[in-house]
């Protein structure tokens, strides 16, 4: 690749945990502070294949060490990333949060903060980005890029500055950029690296804001505490379920993105993320899907085909178990509808964050909007035989 070798190492790794391209390339924690690197033993897989092999050579390729088409020695590249990830000044590896035993080994590394140079203005924060993924396939990945970019200060010969009146007022008179839309996504924090999204139980996940498609992507089957982070000094929520944290905090916002609707306007996006903090509980498994909102917080209203008094856009109610989406009747009614006999049925289980959703309500005119789908149910639409496998809990 043109250009690459001057390009660092941290936040080209960054990009690939965002993208989720890589299965159990993750944060290890909510901070992302932390990376877990799959990392397979050689004698024991790691030079053969895996997300530890195509990491290796992804980051071949990108310091034009592998060419496209070449076959690639899995070894040699594995040395390539071990060599650069020792050499880094930017990230550290922690081993007493490695674990190189088991089924998914991994390393974690932490990434570092640089003492600023002389001459050079402090890096600026940047704004949480989600990576979005185009097209919402378990099998397509989109790989994002993250690079961090930094400024130099120059400093002018005193010839070429003018001379002024002192000045008795110390205002910041330089004009900022106006703030940039709001960026909203989802970032899984487990105790454990999550298996490949593979099957037709796994979950598809779609985050609306305003009316804008803000974040997609495919889960493994399992149970999931959906919430954003935890507010600062709070503990977080007990329990070992994997964790699908809205980003970026509701604290993080800015301040016109916490007051209340006003004149019958909207409720602002921070108040709906606050308003979720006690946690929805999800569920994908060979069954369909299963929800149940934790006490407290705002009213999850929820148009669902199968959900019972929920389905037509009612509340959840607090600590009831619903099942949004009935797999084995939905295969009944893809059969009807196949057969001339029934309508197209619907597969999709759309959630509004504390407003009512009407029946022609939907992410076009509500502000926060999460659409849950498993893998099996579009290709059965779409005629293709597709089968689940009856290997995933319940949630309880």
């Amino acid at each position: 690749m043109a250009g690459a070798n001057g390009r660092r190492l941290r936040p080209w790794l960054v990009a690939q945990v965002e993208s989720g391209q890589f299965p159990g390339l993750v944060w290890d924690n909510a901070e992302r502070t932390a990376i877990r690197i799959p990392w397979q033993h050689a004698g024991k897989g790691g030079a053969r294949g895996g997300a530890c092999t195509a990491l290796c050579q992804a980051w071949a390729e990108f310091k034009g060490r592998l060419r496209p088409g070449v076959r690639p020695d899995p070894a040699s590249c594995k040395t390539r990333l071990r060599c650069a990830l020792n050499k880094s000044s930017e990230l550290q590896e922690v081993p007493e949060r490695s674990r190189l035993e088991g089924p998914r080994p991994y390393k974690v590394y932490q990434l570092l903060t640089l003492p600023q140079k002389p001459g050079r203005q402090p890096l600026k924060r940047r704004d949480w980005q989600p990576q979005k993924e185009e097209g919402l396939s378990p099998t397509e990945r989109v790989n994002g890029d993250a690079q961090a970019h930094s400024t130099t200060a120059s400093t002018p010969s005193p010839d070429e500055v003018p001379a002024e009146e002192p000045r008795l007022d110390t205002e910041d008179t330089s004009e900022e950029p106006p703030p940039g839309p709001l960026k909203l996504g989802i970032m899984v924090d487990s105790t454990e690296p999550l298996p490949p999204a593979e099957g037709g139980a796994c979950l598809g996940l779609r985050l609306w804001l305003e009316g804008e498609l803000a974040w997609q992507g495919w889960l493994p089957p399992g149970d999931y505490l959906l919430s954003p982070p935890a507010p600062p000094g709070a503990s977080p929520h007990p329990g070992m379920l994997p964790r699908l944290l809205l980003m970026p905090p509701p604290e993080s916002l800015p301040a016109q993105a916490m007051g209340p609707g006003a004149n019958g306007d909207p409720p602002a996006v921070g108040q709906l993320l606050a308003g979720l903090r006690p946690g929805l509980l999800v569920a994908s498994t060979w069954r369909g899907l299963f929800l149940q909102r934790r006490p407290g917080g705002l009213r999850v209203h929820c148009r669902a085909p199968h959900a019972g008094p929920a389905a037509e856009g009612g509340p959840l109610q607090e600590r009831e178990l619903v099942q949004a989406f009935d797999a084995q009747r939905f295969q009944e009614e893809v059969g009807k509808h196949h057969a001339g006999l029934g309508p197209r049925p619907e597969h999709w289980v759309t959630l509004a964050v504390g407003q009512e959703l009407g029946p022609h309500d939907g992410p076009h005119n509500r502000t926060l909007v999460l659409q849950l789908e498993q893998a099996f149910a579009q290709q059965l639409l779409n005629g293709t035989p597709a089968a689940l496998e009856p290997s995933c809990p319940l949630l309880t």
